[in-house]
């Protein structure tokens, strides 16, 4: 079956990317729970309140999405009154990983952890044990309809600020 899986799972790919215009949306997040680090839930409505949109990076906070903060950080800066930019981890129940995190770069952008898994669980975005998503990032508008879906390391900087300014200027 996994055989089967890998030869059919990137034609589908294709398929959908092909199928999509430009500008064509790609679906609507389900309003879900998350807890900052001090263990106090967390709405994606509440991310997305009076903000155009939000960027929703999904993360195992291995040393290759360490590496992507600073762009975290940079998106953060350059957009963050409009748009508002959270880092999720997808490490379970782990909340030292995402504290020890927090304690070596201080960002500013919000940190989350996704305890119940509500990533795989409510978008269908499954994934192995402290692994990220296929698609780890995710572009929302203020109705919580998906603009971009992508996987933050496989993305040009260029691309994504592009998409990013797209929802900061609606409207």
């Amino acid at each position: 079956m996994g055989r089967i899986f890998q030869w059919i799972y990137p034609l589908l790919e294709l398929k959908e990317k092909w199928s999509r215009k430009a500008g064509d949306i790609v679906g609507k997040a389900p309003e879900m729970m998350f807890r900052e680090l001090s263990g106090r839930i967390v709405f994606l409505s509440d991310i997305l309140c009076r903000k155009k949109g939000a960027v929703l990076w999904m993360t195992n906070l291995c040393s290759t999405c360490q590496e992507k903060i600073p762009l975290a950080e940079k998106i953060n800066r350059l957009h963050g009154e409009r748009v508002a930019v959270a880092a999720i981890s997808v490490l379970g129940r782990d909340v030292e990983t995402p504290q020890m995190i927090a304690r070596r770069f201080n960002p500013t952008f919000i940190l989350l952890t996704d305890p119940e898994d509500e990533i795989g669980r409510r978008l269908g975005y499954a994934h192995p044990n402290d692994a990220c998503p296929l698609r780890n990032l995710l572009i929302v508008d203020s109705s919580r309809r998906i603009r971009f879906k992508h996987h933050l390391s496989a993305v040009s900087e260029d691309h994504l600020m592009r998409a990013i300014e797209e929802v900061s200027n609606d409207g």
